[in-house]
């Protein structure tokens, strides 16, 4: 069930990612309650992650895991080596970050015109999240000419995105020296100038009020910061949930006139605190960056705050949840087509009806016209091209 599942969906979504130029996507997103994994493709290797609660017997939940295994990697037609496993239940949020190992190996995937640095042994993390793709392209469309500021930078992946839209000038933020590293050689692998792309380590909410008091402001910033931290490196333990109004906040207080600041987790149980925040211009968009390849549509919980270009209110604040460009589901986007199949059929029989053979093929095909009239209407698909030939009454009514 499992092996056939994922070799359905990568039938159908390969080709999209192909239009798309894009080589990491989701294959598998807990699609069977009963079988807990995600799967995502980078390239030519693979992750599966398991979500399943540990169970008392060990040792049958080992092969069970192992088959799933083999079966993701012959749905993929890659060999086992190539999907690398990994256990997600009973993590806590902060080891997201902790490194594993240091046995993998980096290898380079493509995103549209972009190209990121993927680990995906070393971390519990890839260095590249999948969720966040259709931000990303919101964050290079808003990006000209805009002083752009990238807060719990991670890899550097926003930033990339913000330089190939034309941003003025960009500033990641994060505390790892890793993942700053991680992140200058992105910049390099994507051609981007070190003099107008500046990284900084440093506690990102002290780096917001430091640079408050400068008087330092911002046109774009994306604020992505991780559900808990307890890092040595802190002043204070970061508890998402409890302290998103001070971080929200702060950051809106370096947001210039016409900015926007877009906020984003990754955290299921988050709650906006939309009282806490009055003042602020919230707009709601969550459920609208949802990539087409993630069948889970409330896997993150976000919100961007932003002033409207050219005028001069008060920081306006876009609340964003999974998603940004209202793509489809992948099951939705399979009827669509499905759909569009039906049509192409209902156009095919009124061609058969009016073409050289039709006196043999008449009777066999015009049963089946208004069926597939009917289906094509009814499921919101164009209206097939035959309906409107003015022919068409003639046609029936000579049969």
């Amino acid at each position: 069930m499992f092996l056939n599942r994922v070799a359905k969906n990568y039938r159908h979504l390969r080709k999209w990612a192909r239009r798309e130029r894009i080589e990491s996507f989701r294959v598998y997103d807990r699609d069977i309650p009963e079988l807990p994994f995600a799967l995502d493709v980078y390239g030519q290797h693979a992750q599966l992650q398991e979500y399943s609660v540990p169970v008392t017997d060990v040792r049958a939940q080992r092969e069970w895991r192992s088959a799933m295994h083999s079966a993701a990697a012959q749905a993929l037609e890659l060999p086992l080596n190539q999907v690398v496993l990994k256990q997600r239940h009973g993590q806590r949020p902060e080891t997201q970050y902790r490194k594993l190992g240091s046995s993998g190996e980096d290898f380079i995937v493509g995103e549209g015109e972009h190209r990121f640095i993927v680990n995906l042994t070393d971390y519990l993390d890839t260095g590249l999240f999948l969720d966040h793709r259709q931000t990303r392209a919101r964050v290079q469309r808003l990006a000209a000419g805009r002083r752009f500021l990238n807060l719990f930078g991670h890899t550097g992946r926003f930033s990339v995105y913000a330089r190939a839209g034309g941003t003025k000038t960009s500033t990641s933020v994060d505390l790892s020296n890793t993942y700053l590293d991680w992140a200058r050689r992105n910049f390099e692998l994507n051609g981007m100038d070190a003099g107008r792309h500046r990284l900084v380590r440093a506690d990102a909410r002290q780096f917001v009020r430091d640079e408050s008091a400068a008087g330092q402001r911002y046109d774009l910033i994306v604020l992505d910061p991780p559900s808990f931290s307890n890092s040595k490196r802190m002043h204070d333990v970061l508890d998402l949930q409890r302290d998103h109004v001070d971080l929200i906040r702060d950051s809106a207080e370096i947001l210039a006139p016409a900015g926007e600041l877009l906020f984003s987790t990754n955290l299921r149980s988050f709650h906006l605190d939309a009282a806490a925040l009055a003042g602020l211009n919230v707009t709601n968009v969550s459920g609208q960056t949802v990539p087409r390849d993630f069948r889970n549509r409330k896997i993150t919980n976000a919100g961007a705050f932003a002033g409207t270009r050219g005028e001069t209110q008060g920081p306006r604040a876009e609340v964003r949840g999974p998603g940004e460009i209202q793509e489809p589901s992948f099951r939705a986007w399979r009827l669509q087509e499905y759909w569009k199949l039906v049509n192409v059929i209902s156009n095919s029989c009124f061609s058969l009806l009016l073409g050289p053979r039709t006196s043999a093929l008449g009777p066999c095909v015009l049963p089946l016209a208004p069926a597939f009239c009917v289906l094509s209407c009814r499921r919101g698909v164009n209206r097939p091209g035959w309906l409107t030939n003015p022919s068409f009454p003639q046609v029936c009514a000579s049969r």
